[in-house]
């Protein structure tokens, strides 16, 4: 498939799922020139992406961690 720069159509996407889920693809090459932008923003969103999803798992912890400590969950209590 050959595409020329930032378009996620309905039918690009179709033929990307068609090709993972029915014909058993497992790798999409993404190509570009030297300093293309459409794969560089592409790396920042995935790499945006799961920052964020690190940042709510950690930030999920905590609030469970707070919360078990508010309700004085006995096994929370260190033995002395």
């Amino acid at each position: 498939m050959h595409i020329a720069g930032n378009v996620a159509s309905d039918v690009t996407i179709s033929s990307l799922e068609y090709a993972t889920a029915t014909l058993g693809t497992q790798l999409i090459v993404v190509l570009g020139h030297k300093r293309c932008g459409v794969v560089r923003e592409s790396i920042n969103n995935t790499l945006f992406l799961i920052k964020l999803d690190l940042f709510l798992t950690v930030l999920m912890f905590q609030t469970i961690l707070t919360v078990l400590i508010v309700l004085n969950y006995p096994f929370l209590k260190t033995k002395r």
